[in-house]
């Protein structure tokens, strides 16, 4: 049953982001199509504000997170789609200038700059500012999202027909969504932001490590890369920790109102 909160936020979710048609035109996980497939932007935007609109946060608070979450890739319709941890300084140089060429107003501008910002400072960056709860939102939703995609359809191919190992994604690329889940889970502990954001965030890490612990655990152990068997060793250490706590880890707030949200 869908909560009353988020029927309200279904007419604003699905009305069509301005960037949406440029923003289709462009494809996700470059180099990995093959696997994943061809989401483009736009999908993943939306998807993004789906699950942002399930979530258990004031009006005011995910008015912002949907705005933020509709504009945050918008420079990719200039610069393109890369995958963070194969972005070089000159790549995200380029992104923060295309940020100028967008039409949009001084406060959405802002709205980029805190996510951006959060993504950093969660990164152990050196920003001097105090992250937004908004931008800490943002960047959960706009990473889980992207970490979910990858590894359900990786695993899958990893246990088809289709499995090649001279095509398997490099290392960096595998692990990447559990050591960033790791690193996220660590910076939250001492953010300066509201106790709701912390445990909100904290939960969408915990599911996002366990979701990718159990479609890896359906693959072949000789198919699955030795450097991703010690990540995710790692994975399953933090998941018991999270346990110890009392998560429920595989059930997220929001989760089941998401997994139901039909926008049309």
């Amino acid at each position: 049953m869908t909560t009353e909160y988020i029927k309200a936020r279904i007419p604003q979710v699905g009305k069509t982001s301005v960037f949406a048609d440029p923003q289709d035109r462009i494809v996700r996980f470059t180099g990995f199509t093959h696997i994943v497939g061809k989401e483009t932007v736009a999908m993943h935007t939306f998807n993004a504000r789906r699950r942002a609109a399930t979530l258990p946060i004031s009006h005011d608070d995910w008015l912002l997170l949907d705005k933020t979450l509709e504009i945050h890739d918008a420079v990719e319709i200039f610069v393109g789609d890369q995958l963070d941890h194969l972005k070089t300084a000159h790549q995200v140089q380029d992104e923060d200038a295309a940020v100028n060429l967008l039409a949009i107003s001084p406060d959405d501008k802002q709205l980029i700059y805190d996510f951006n910002s959060a993504k950093q400072i969660l990164l152990g960056g050196g920003s001097k500012d105090k992250p937004t709860d908004v931008g800490v939102l943002a960047t959960m939703i706009d990473f889980v999202d992207a970490a979910e995609l990858f590894h359900i359809h990786v695993p899958a191919w990893a246990d088809s027909h289709l499995y090649k190992p001279a095509d398997m994604p490099p290392d960096n690329a595998l692990m990447h969504a559990i050591k960033l889940s790791l690193k996220y889970g660590d910076s939250l502990r001492s953010l300066e932001v509201k106790e709701e954001t912390t445990k909100l965030s904290t939960s969408l890490l915990a599911y996002c490590l366990d979701w990718i612990v159990a479609h890896w655990g359906q693959v072949p152990r000789d198919r699955v890369p030795k450097a991703m068997k010690k990540c995710l060793s790692l994975a399953k250490k933090r998941l018991g920790e999270y346990q110890k706590q009392g998560m429920d880890v595989a059930n997220p707030p929001g989760l089941e109102n998401f997994l139901s949200l039909n926008l049309f």
